[in-house]
């Protein structure tokens, strides 16, 4: 891999249309409760969540990258903060959920917890194959990538 780093960006409608079923989702037990105890729905209220939620998911949806570079991997967290590993750091690697999103969950040398990179990119073959020339074809992060790539016959969303 050259020098040049990378940049994936995320797949804003698949992410908005991920927002939008969770929301109402939640709308729907929240309406399921009131109804259970007698009372009703405000509207407005449902409104004003509803675009709050609607300017959260836009910014994020826009703002989000991943970054591959020869020496590691940047992405947005979950907070909006910028989070740049380098390839030796990262431990080990596993594709996850969270709340129905994929993520690739990193664990990383020296510090508790997991990072975890959404895996809703537009370009996912493009990544993989970034990645795998970056930190090589043993890296944990490679493996968790390979783990579940589609087949030939499958199509890739």
């Amino acid at each position: 891999m050259t020098d040049t780093a990378r940049v994936f960006r995320l797949s804003a409608v698949r992410f908005w249309l991920w927002a939008a079923l969770l929301y109402l989702a939640f709308l729907l037990v929240v309406w399921l409760l009131l109804r259970w105890i007698g009372q009703v729905l405000d509207p407005m209220a449902v409104a004003t969540c509803g675009l709050g939620l609607a300017i959260v998911a836009a910014v994020f949806g826009l703002r989000y990258r991943a970054v591959v570079s020869a020496e590691g991997l940047g992405f947005t967290n979950f907070d909006g903060g910028w989070v740049f590993l380098r390839w030796s750091d990262i431990e080990w690697a596993e594709r996850g959920r969270s709340l129905g999103l994929p993520l690739l969950e990193m664990r990383v040398a020296g510090v508790e917890g997991c990072e975890g990179l959404l895996l809703l990119l537009g370009d996912m073959s493009g990544f993989r194959e970034a990645v795998a020339a970056a930190a090589g074809p043993s890296h944990p992060i490679t493996w968790a990538l390979l783990e579940s790539a589609p087949t030939s016959g499958e199509a890739e969303h």
